[in-house]
């Protein structure tokens, strides 16, 4: 039997101000071996090990009004298709079923007429 590794967590990705290098060595202090910082442009990329840091991480830049923001991972974002060359009266109960057969979930659907199929 196979362990399926732990997803990796995104970076969390803070922009530079006055005091940012006194809050990375917070940081840092803090949870010692469990972030690792990069600097990615005009930006810095805290790579949190586990969940736990990862929100202990953002909760700190917050108290501290930093501005960050986390990037959702691509697998974890919505999938948004278009099918073309499909008849106006297709039902969408059958591109949900063909959908669902691919295991993708079908959050809503437009006709061909420009009306909106939300199920």
């Amino acid at each position: 039997m196979t362990v399926d590794p732990e997803p990796r967590l995104p970076p969390i990705m803070v922009r530079f101000n006055d005091g940012l290098k006194e809050h990375v060595a917070a940081i840092s202090n803090q949870h010692k071996e469990d972030v690792r910082v990069k600097l990615a442009g005009e930006q810095l990329k805290i790579f949190p090990v586990n969940s736990d840091v990862h929100r202990a991480v953002t909760r700190y830049l917050t108290e501290k009004k930093l501005e960050f923001f986390v990037i959702t991972p691509k697998n974890q974002r919505p999938l948004k298709a278009v099918l073309k060359g499909l008849p106006v009266s297709y039902s969408t109960a059958k591109i949900e079923e063909g959908l669902s057969e691919l295991g993708l979930k079908l959050d809503q659907a437009i006709n061909g007429q420009g009306t909106l199929c939300v199920e």
